[in-house]
């Protein structure tokens, strides 16, 4: 039986026979932008820890923060991943980026859900008037899982209407 509790760490709890395990979790991350000019700039993330990964893209709620290795042990998953985009204003109404982005997870033998990931993705946006906006998004990624690999590739257009 696994609980998960929300926080900074995550604490799980594993009864076994009548016998409780808890495992706790770690997490850290270093952020920052970069301007390079009033229009121009740079975004980076790293983030790692262990028993957090419901925390990072595509991994929420599948369970991939604890796993069992034998009927004494729980231990958590240790996870990295990294961000990097650009973006650019062009004028006060139209706005492009680029970001590249993954995650790595340790591997057990039982994993069936994805296990690393990269992707690229394009995005611009384009302010019509103060209450109305639009943008498009075209992402490319490759997902690896314990077993197979496969593309994971969207086209997203959006309209937003303030009122």
């Amino acid at each position: 039986y696994l609980n998960e509790t929300p926080g900074a760490t995550e604490l799980k709890d594993w009864e076994d026979f009548g016998h409780k395990r808890t495992v706790h979790g770690w997490g850290a991350a270093v952020t920052g932008n970069f301007n390079i000019s009033q229009r121009f700039f740079i975004t980076y993330q790293i983030a790692g820890g262990a028993g957090v990964s419901n925390y990072f893209k595509d991994l929420g709620g599948k369970g991939m923060d604890t796993y069992v290795v034998d009927a004494m042990t729980l231990k958590a998953h240790r996870i990295a991943s990294y961000l990097l985009g650009a973006q650019y204003q062009f004028s006060n109404s139209f706005v492009a980026s680029i970001n590249l982005g993954g995650y790595n997870i340790d591997k057990t033998s039982d994993q069936q859900y994805v296990t690393a990931a990269n992707y690229i993705g394009l995005n611009v946006f384009y302010n019509i008037n103060k209450f109305f906006s639009v943008g498009a998004e075209v992402i490319n990624g490759m997902r690896w899982s314990a077993y197979d690999k496969g593309f994971a590739n969207r086209a997203t257009l959006n309209a937003k209407y303030v009122f």
